[in-house]
């Protein structure tokens, strides 16, 4: 898959045994959700472009990621095993992080406002739990990389109602936060 001076979306497509699974080059944007890249030389080729890459699973032969010159924003999928060479340009790690909330008797607590803060305190997500407790899939950025300049992002402050807890998100997962003071 090559794009070249153009905007594309992909989802839910297997690019395998090639060369390059992905190439992204001369300013161009490319989302690509729950992709797989598997046997290929080089999974996901970014040259002077934008990527945002969101649940993908990746197991290539040498790089699964390689960047020159451009933006990358990783979003879920087994990121935490990809090989990633970045050169010149910022990789972003985003999480996805689900959140249970529970009244202190064990109830689900529904119609909840749910918020995560950020280290530096700036709003990252929010949203409302649904009817069993649970708000999904927000968004929780771990650190951004210029390959040799780190900024972290983490430990993130989760509100659920008037409860906060404080804590480092470093994959994408689910969490229980009980509420205190209800039931």
């Amino acid at each position: 898959f090559l794009l070249s001076g153009a905007k594309a979306v992909t989802q839910s497509n297997t690019f395998t045994v090639n060369y390059k699974g992905a190439v992204v080059d001369g300013a161009s944007v490319l989302t690509m959700i729950s992709d797989s890249l598997t046997a290929n030389n080089f999974g996901v080729v970014v040259i002077t472009s934008t990527a945002i890459l969101q649940s993908l699973y990746m197991a290539n032969v040498n790089f699964d990621l390689y960047a020159n010159a451009s933006s990358v924003t990783i979003i879920a999928g087994n990121s935490a095993t990809w090989v990633i060479d970045n050169q010149a340009g910022w990789v972003t790690l985003i999480h996805q992080v689900s959140i249970r909330a529970l009244n202190s008797d064990g109830s689900v607590a529904s119609s909840v406002q749910v918020k995560l803060i950020d280290a530096a305190g700036h709003l990252e997500s929010s949203g409302t739990t649904d009817a069993q407790g649970l708000v999904y899939a927000l968004n929780a950025t771990e650190y951004q990389t210029s390959g040799s300049t780190y900024a972290f992002f983490t430990p993130h402050m989760v509100e659920v109602g008037s409860t906060i807890v404080h804590l480092v998100i470093d994959r994408s997962r689910t969490l229980d936060v009980y509420r205190s003071g209800d039931g």
